[in-house]
């Protein structure tokens, strides 16, 4: 069992999202953003829930993309709405748009939008000329921001792809089949896809002339992705029953499949899929994510477990409570099994429950003050995880603190029957007119690896030593300290207090 330290770390934590149904997916390496039907916005990651991408606006959205550094979506009033790291301001606040935007493309680094005329936008880096859209692409229906270098729309009337930025000329068009337009469109950059209003779709390579790789008769689909080169997949098209058709190989050894390749159609229902480089990921019609081609590592497992609602969660442990009577309440003390310090104050908040009821969700410095207990209450208090994501563990042993001033549950602060060594003893403080040093002896009874100074419930120092000094009290300051030994192993191995004021003789 790990003890929370309170380390030199500054975590950003996420609002609390629940689980939901989605009707959009988007996946970047070990991040997921899932648009609900009701409108809402959910995004997590499996190694950096601080990220900024993952904190979209409260608005109602009809549409998202998931970039590198930002993220975007259109709102059902019409409007485009980004965010992400405000050092990337090129990339989070879109240009206006005369008419109401129906269709978004988002890229690595930048994005594109059209809005109902058929006129697009785009912005973000635009080191290739990727956001300078050319007039020839006025009256396109759908717009694909491709990886960090180019931008293509394509027109439906006409059947032609408008590209531009580093390489344009290479994404060729394909027109094959003049008698149906195009309705949805998407590139990976080597492979160009199109659904078209009849409801086939067909696949191209965007690199080497018009070689078509895959033709989809069996529809009518709603939507096609491509995959990246010389993956398990090439693309795959979703029905508009949910049903998923794919198609690969692109290559065989070093030799191009110079026709059109067959299509293989999975068994089960999706509500959507999404490709990130050669991964396909899909959302059943059972509420999960899974990967349905590519590599399945530890980072993206997690990120299925999460999305899920399938993650191992940590145990807390209520360890120690103590009411202080100076108008600071009661201090609960607790530690967690099955989860590393850094890992659950990274991905963690703890919920605080009081007779059953929420009181307070918290980050995760070891401890929790509860300022509105008074003597004259013993409260019962419990604890849980819960994850970034929304997904709460189970909750904690009770603790019922006896609210006397100083007091502390269990034999030396610890649990009833816990047979870790005491707290440290012979604590006391000596004042120097403003100045505080606090002494104590190290306990012979457990192996003691350093000690935790807490200042008023606030964590402000770790020592290896039996002393340490104050020079920031002020006159007439009451101060409450406590030095709590840590184990080896990082457990909460005991406390002790004292109670200062600072011009007048020390108070134990």
């Amino acid at each position: 069992m790990r003890r929370i330290i309170a380390l030199l770390l500054v975590v950003l934590s996420l609002p609390l999202l629940a689980q939901a149904d989605y009707k959009q997916i988007t996946v970047l390496g070990d991040r997921f953003c899932g648009l609900s039907t009701s409108g809402s916005v959910s995004c997590t990651s499996s190694s950096n829930p601080a990220d900024p991408t993952l904190r979209p606006p409260e608005s109602v959205f009809t549409e998202i993309g998931l970039g590198f550094r930002h993220a975007c979506g259109i709102t059902d009033a019409g409007d485009v709405q980004c965010w992400g790291l405000e050092t990337h301001e090129d990339q989070i606040y879109p240009p206006g748009f005369d008419a109401p935007v129906v269709k978004l493309g988002v890229g690595l680094y930048h994005s594109c939008a059209i809005d109902n005329v058929g006129t697009a936008q785009c912005w973000g880096q635009n080191v290739h000329g990727q956001t300078d859209v050319p007039i020839a692409a006025a009256g396109i229906v759908d717009v694909s921001a491709i990886g960090f270098v180019s931008s293509c729309g394509i027109k439906a009337a006409a059947d032609e792809v408008s590209c531009w930025g580093l390489n344009h000329n290479t994404l060729l068009p394909y027109a094959a089949r003049l008698d149906s337009p195009f309705t949805q469109f998407d590139s990976s950059g080597s492979i160009d896809c199109a659904v078209r209003e009849d409801g086939t779709a067909d696949c191209w390579s965007a690199n080497v002339g018009n070689l078509v790789v895959a033709q989809f008769r069996n529809g009518p689909y709603r939507k096609v992705v491509p995959l990246q080169q010389r993956s398990d997949e090439v693309a795959c098209a979703l029905t508009d029953a949910g049903e998923l058709d794919c198609v690969g190989l692109l290559y065989f050894g070093n030799y191009r499949n110079p026709t059109p390749l067959a299509v293989t159609r999975f068994s089960k229902t999706y509500v959507d899929v999404y490709a990130d480089g050669d991964r396909l990921y899909g959302y059943t019609d059972a509420g999960r994510l899974e990967i349905v081609s590519g590599n399945l590592d530890e980072s993206r497992q997690m990120l299925l477990d999460t999305v899920n609602g399938e993650l191992s969660m940590p145990t807390l442990t209520l360890s120690a409570a103590t009411f202080y009577s100076n108008g600071i309440g009661t201090e609960l003390f607790f530690d967690v099994s099955g989860e590393s310090v850094h890992d659950y104050q990274r991905n963690y908040d703890t919920q605080v429950f009081r007779d059953g009821v929420l009181l307070d969700t918290t980050d995760n410095d070891g401890s929790y003050i509860d300022s509105t207990a008074t003597a004259d209450e013993t409260p019962v208090y419990t604890l849980r995880a819960v994850h970034a994501f929304g997904q709460t563990g189970d909750f904690s042993n009770e603790l019922r603190p006896g609210n006397t001033p100083g007091s502390s549950t269990g034999p030396g602060a610890y649990l009833p029957g816990d047979e870790r060594p005491a707290s440290p003893e012979g604590l006391r403080a000596e004042v120097y007119w403003y100045d505080v040093e606090l002494f104590w002896e190290r306990n012979t009874s457990g192996a003691v690896r350093e000690y935790e100074i807490r200042k008023n419930g606030e964590f402000v120092a770790t020592t290896g030593g039996t002393s340490w000094y104050d020079d920031s009290t002020a006159d007439g300051d009451v101060v409450q300290y406590e030095v709590i030994a840590i184990g080896d192993v990082g457990v909460l191995l005991g406390l002790d207090s004292v109670r200062v004021q600072i011009g007048e003789p020390v108070c134990r």
